[in-house]
């Protein structure tokens, strides 16, 4: 018979007519029978004998069936372990509740019918071996997925090291070719380094963002909250990059019904968030088109809006775009490359600080990502150098913003 080969069943009941007929029953099938009298001795054989079903009575002379489900369940070498309920005293409707509640798989009452009993055993060793194989299949997925993370985690912090030294060394070219006489040569040397340096850059940024992707698989990315200004930083990371936006032929708008608004963020990830969402409207804008972030004060929240004229995204693709390492199979899109990455890490980063984030987007027509962030305010004993934290950022983005893959 199907599902029967080496398969052991426990019986527990302390009534010994009961135990015999099951067991007959049973046996017939094909299954292994091995019996117990009460509930101590259920559980000491569960352990030892390790069935792979337990048909067990609620009325039992020590502990009630009630009372061993709940042990087998709670117990993660056993939780797993399928429990059919029987009983010929606790036959209401709430007690066939009751024992579910308590993590029973089934339930049957007295007197049992033969070819009842062993369907529903049947029924129920089949489901156990789908979802023990779906555990194994889920478990294999996982130890795949901590590898592939692993490997990301170990290649970014590979290739930082060499483009470091490209950077350094392109930085030293640089003195050197202030120096030629030629102007036609220095100028082609200035334009074949600059080329080198904003790939160098764009690299930077990708091996950045995988590993900020991997250090949120790892569990090891920390959230670094300060009091402040969150418009300041979203105006500054915008005006920042438009030179490079307008160089594309491009315009770009910001406003925002409000000029200060103080709350506990992580301005790093807000820098992530709104770099990315605004490279990305550059890279699916048209030369002509038109990028506008506008921030709107909700007392309790912020909403922090980058709207595009670019090629939109249709309704199937909406929830696509923020999956890592995809990007919609279209041929608009594919003519701009990337990694899949800017999205779900924006996504990831608006999450940690409690927020959300929507895409409203019409193809052919354009986007808009709107960012909703909570108001919160923490308790800082001192802040390091705050007046600074922006300058910093202008400076990264002027370097890292151009033709970024993201």
């Amino acid at each position: 018979m199907e599902y029967t080969n080496k398969i052991k069943i426990l019986i527990v009941d302390d009534d010994p007519t009961s135990r015999i007929i099951l067991k007959k029953i049973l046996s017939k099938v094909g299954y292994e029978i091995t019996q117990a009298d009460c509930g101590k001795d259920a559980l000491e054989k569960i352990v030892i004998e390790k069935p792979n079903l337990v048909i067990l009575d609620i009325d039992l002379p020590d502990i009630t069936g009630y009372e061993v489900c709940i042990q087998i369940k709670s117990n993660p070498d056993t939780e797993y372990l399928p429990v059919l309920n029987i009983s010929s005293y606790f036959t209401k409707e709430e007690d066939w509740i009751h024992g579910l509640e308590c993590g029973a798989d089934n339930y049957l009452t007295k007197p049992i019918n033969p070819q009842v009993l062993v369907a529903i055993v049947k029924s129920m060793l089949k489901i156990q071996n789908t979802e023990s194989k779906l555990r194994i299949a889920l478990k294999d997925a996982e130890s795949a997925n901590d590898i592939k993370t692993q490997f990301l985690a170990n290649i970014s912090h590979e290739l930082k090291t060499p483009i470091n030294v490209i950077v350094s060394a392109l930085q030293m070219s640089n003195i050197i070719i202030k120096d030629i006489a030629v102007p036609d040569i220095k100028n082609k040397l200035y334009k074949y380094s600059g080329m080198m340096k904003q790939n160098s850059y764009r690299l930077i940024r990708l091996i950045n963002n995988l590993i900020d992707i991997t250090k949120i698989d790892s569990g090891f990315i920390n959230m670094m909250r300060r009091n402040v200004d969150i418009i300041k930083i979203v105006e500054d990371i915008t005006l920042s990059v438009a030179s490079f936006v307008e160089s594309k032929q491009i315009e770009l708008i910001f406003d925002t019904d409000i000029e200060e608004k103080i709350t506990a963020c992580d301005p790093d990830k807000v820098e992530t968030i709104i770099f990315n969402l605004l490279s990305n409207a550059t890279k699916f804008t048209n030369a002509g088109g038109k990028i506008t972030v506008n921030i709107f004060d909700m007392d309790e929240y912020i909403i922090i809006s980058v709207k595009d004229t670019g090629i939109g995204i249709e309704d199937v693709d909406k929830q696509k775009i923020f999956e890592r390492f995809l990007q919609v199979d279209d041929t608009s899109h594919r003519n701009n490359e990337g990694s899949g990455i800017g999205l779900a890490l924006v996504k990831s980063f608006v999450e940690m600080q409690g927020g959300e984030i929507t895409v409203e987007s019409t193809y052919g027509v354009g986007s808009n990502f709107i960012v909703k962030l909570p108001i919160v305010l923490i308790d800082e004993i001192k802040e390091k150098n705050g007046d600074n934290i922006m300058e910093s950022y202008v400076h990264k983005m002027n370097i890292e913003f151009s033709d970024v893959y993201t």
